[in-house]
């Protein structure tokens, strides 16, 4: 999911597997409806091409907007074939800072906490950190919805057939949906008792990280292809786990503590600081990295 703060910028991209001239976009509001303004179309200063198949556009979402979830929707005639691609996008509050960590998390970390007039600085280097670490795992650890309630997402089908890896993370899942093709208008749902969710014990602070077929129902097996999947419910973290916690607050003391202005920072240039060193991030934060790469790795099943 894309996470941009209202009045900011959200790049869309869509690989489609050939050219599609007729390429459009959709925006549907948390209530449903068509955004002012959509869709979009291929030309006209909107959609460009920037490579074979694969189309961008960068919606300017407007200070006003109201925060929520955002859908976009792509879709497009490839090889004959109607397709659709759908991405979620979260508008946040501009008001909030979006930070896995607190200032006094952060301030936890120093035998004598930074003066309260670096109040600001901390809270930009918390959000740059916990950008940071989105950007390298390409998820981040919220709830999604924010608040309550639960959303639909659709997938592709898997190669594996019977195992869907879901990175950002499952937090409960109410229905199961496939279709054989993405033109299909009619889904079919699954019985509860056709699937199950992976791992089967959770660990602290953990979501779940896989939706896997029984293989004994209905359909034994997931109809691969593009968007022949759709799931209902609550996805990535009902909280965010401590170890996202504490590996943003290493980061975060790292950029901290690389500015030359900080009281105690590292004294020269920019470029020689902290920061900027070959040892790259700190052990907190790789361990993080390293964890869920590991955690996340699909097997044939």
């Amino acid at each position: 999911m894309i996470r941009v703060v209202q009045g900011g910028t959200a790049a869309l991209t869509v690989t489609w597997a050939a050219d599609a001239a007729d390429t459009s976009l959709t925006v549907y509001t948390p209530a449903g409806l068509v955004l002012a303004g959509f869709p979009v179309v291929i030309g006209l200063g909107a959609i460009t091409k920037t490579s074979t198949g694969v189309y961008a556009y960068s919606w300017v979402t407007g200070g006003a907007l109201a925060a929520g979830e955002y859908v976009a929707q792509w879709t497009a005639t490839v090889s004959a074939a109607a397709t659709t691609h759908v991405e979620a996008v979260e508008v946040v509050d501009s008001s909030s800072t979006v930070a896995y960590a607190t200032a006094a998390d952060f301030a936890d970390t120093f035998e004598s906490p930074p003066a309260a007039a670096r109040a600001g600085r901390i809270a930009a280097v918390l959000a740059e950190a916990s950008a940071l670490i989105d950007a390298e795992l390409g998820f981040d650890h919220y709830r999604h919805p924010v608040g309550a309630g639960t959303e639909a997402r659709i997938f592709d089908g898997p190669r594996t057939r019977r195992r869907l890896c879901v990175h950002a993370g499952i937090v409960s899942v109410t229905t199961v949906e496939v279709r054989y093709v993405a033109s299909d208008t009619t889904w079919t749902t699954l019985a509860a008792t056709d699937w199950y969710l992976e791992p089967r014990v959770l660990g602290p602070d953990e979501s779940y990280q896989h939706l896997c077929l029984t293989g004994s129902g209905t359909w034994p097996a997931f109809p691969w292809g593009v968007a022949t999947i759709r799931i209902t419910g609550v996805f990535g973290y009902a909280a965010v786990p401590t170890m996202v916690r504490r590996a943003t607050v290493a980061l975060a003391r790292q950029i901290y503590r690389a500015d030359a202005t900080t009281p105690g920072g590292m004294v020269g240039d920019s470029e020689l600081s902290m920061g900027a060193m070959p040892r790259g991030w700190p052990d907190d934060t790789w361990r993080l990295v390293r964890y869920v790469r590991a955690r996340d790795f699909c097997y044939a099943g």
